[in-house]
This record gives structure tokens, sequence and C-alpha cells, in this order.
């Protein structure tokens, strides 16, 4: 039940092998890279992309570890300056220490307070 002129056994024909083409056609192997060449160029150019790829994905990870560590330290610096203004603006400031001889505060030393002062007034105006 086979026909004799199937389609399906139809081989189209090549360029070169088409009269209209003309002109010189050359047939050395040494002009056309062959199939073997180009995939082992296809190849070489695929890895060097990957590689490529990769160098970014990790000069990427590098830029953003040290812009979190610059970012870390300019907040240490911030902090050391500002303690730094901290001290120069309140170094006249005195500590306040007890004073273990008289069970007080050594800030209030010498200083009356509003009571005492009051107790004074009203002493003064009884007597």
């Amino acid at each position: 039940m086979e026909h004799p002129n199937d389609l399906t056994n139809f081989v189209p024909p090549t360029p070169h092998d088409l009269p209209i083409s003309g002109g010189h056609k050359p047939r050395s192997d040494e002009v056309r890279p062959n199939l073997l060449e180009l995939m082992i160029t296809c190849t070489q150019l695929s890895n060097r992309v990957l590689d490529l790829e990769e160098v970014q994905t990790t000069q990427d990870k590098v830029i953003t570890i040290l812009k979190l560590r610059v970012k870390s330290l300019e907040k240490k610096q911030k902090a050391r300056t500002s303690q730094l203004i901290n001290r120069r603006l309140f170094k006249g400031r005195v500590e306040t220490h007890t004073d273990k001889r008289l069970g007080k505060d050594a800030s209030k030393h010498g200083r009356n307070d509003d009571k005492t002062k009051e107790l004074n007034l009203i002493d003064g105006v009884d007597t």
C-alpha cells in the first residue's frame, strides 16, 4: 500500500546544490569552520560568560559587606565624636562625691538648704 512517490522521504536541496546561487563557491574545509570548531568556540564563550557572572556576584557580595562595614565605622566615629564633645562641654562640671566624714553629699557641703534659710528667718522674726 505504499506509494512510490511518498513525500515523507523528500529531502530539500541544500543551498550549495541550487543552480540559482551561481558564482564562486569555496568548497575547501579551510575556509568554512566546521561544526565541531563552532561548538567548541560556543562552549568556551559560554564558560567565559558564566565565570564573569560568578565574578560579578562575588564582587557584589564584597561591595555589600564593605558598605555595611563603612556604616558601622561611621556610627562608631559619630558616637566617639559626640562623646568627646560631651566631655568638653561638661568638663567644668563638678562631679558629686559622698564625703564619708560628713555623711553628706560633697556638692552640698557649705551650702544652706532652703529649709535652713526658712528656719533662720522664722527664728529671727520670733525673737
